[in-house]
């Protein structure tokens, strides 16, 4: 998927959206799906999705549970870390880094509290 897509619209595997492996993976499981039942109808589609067949895809198998979602599904896990995106789960896969535990302090700017001169306003404090 990563070289047809820099093939078609060049730029590099690090900006690929997440989405277009989204949608690229529906690409693939529909056409597993029209392949084996020789169809396009939604109903006959419909039926094979939830016959327990499991589907292979660029973002794993993909295996439909009675309510559509993907019960064969590997969850991912994404931080920011340092102003970057990180995969942090499931440990094993591509490279994850470590969870950042605790969150850093917030850099403070100015007292956002009203001075003294400011006692007589009604401020509201999100």
């Amino acid at each position: 998927m990563v070289a047809l897509y820099l093939k078609m619209f060049g730029g590099t595997a690090n900006n690929i959206s997440a989405d277009v492996a989204e949608a690229f993976s529906t690409g693939q499981v529909l056409t597993q799906a029209v392949d084996h039942i020789k169809s396009t109808s939604n109903s006959a589609l419909e039926s094979y999705l939830h016959s327990d067949v499991t589907f292979s895809s660029v973002q794993g198998p993909v295996k439909f549970l009675a309510d559509g979602e993907n019960g064969a599904a590997t969850p991912f896990v994404f931080q920011w870390q340092n102003g970057t995106l990180q995969d942090v789960l499931p440990a094993g896969v591509a490279k994850p880094v470590p969870i950042v535990a605790v969150k850093p302090a917030w850099a403070l700017a100015a007292d956002p509290r009203p001075s003294e001169g400011h006692r007589g306003r009604v401020t509201a404090r999100i």
